[in-house]
């Protein structure tokens, strides 16, 4: 159990570190790499789509290309960086406040950084609306760790009222 944390923490690192340096990226840089991550995501959808049409015939390449960004770009990312620094929080830390407490003031402090960095980047811009979308993606994934830390201590307690029972 100790190596996990450590790994835990690690990864929270290097994701956190990922995440400014690709805010840093010029924004044609960015819009290639997200246009290869769209190319992808619209080949499978594609793929499984029941009907002949495909999805950018319906939708438009530029709606597409939008979404995939902000779902898997800022939601997503920020869902996947929220889930490893809560857990470094967690096996780090005993409160449970402190724990959820400085685990948003990371998302905060990440989304925010990220978002002024890029309006700062050549052919990037920065805006509260993806300071919003990060959090949300961020909080999302506090909320399910959340959810599931409740079940856990609730079955755990009713356990340890059915044995008093029977004592």
């Amino acid at each position: 159990m100790k190596i996990i944390k450590y790994v835990c923490l690690v990864i929270t690192i290097v994701l956190n570190c990922y995440l400014i340096y690709h805010s840093t990226l010029p924004g044609e840089v960015s819009s290639s790499k997200s246009e290869t991550v769209t190319d992808s995501v619209v080949h499978v959808i594609d793929k499984v789509n029941p009907s002949n049409d495909s999805i950018i015939k319906k939708y438009g390449k530029n709606t597409i290309h939008l979404f995939v960004r902000k779902i898997f770009g800022h939601f997503g990312a920020f869902m996947v960086c929220s889930f490893f620094a809560l857990m470094t929080m967690i096996f780090f830390l005993k409160n449970n406040y402190l724990r959820f407490g400085l685990a948003f003031l990371n998302g905060v402090f990440l989304a925010v950084l990220t978002e002024f960095i890029q309006f700062n980047t050549i052919g990037r811009y920065g805006t509260i609306k993806d300071v919003c979308i990060d959090l949300a993606g961020y909080s999302s994934m506090m909320i399910i760790i959340g959810v599931i830390m409740i079940i856990i201590y609730l079955v755990r307690k009713g356990k340890r009222n059915d044995e008093k029972k029977y004592i």
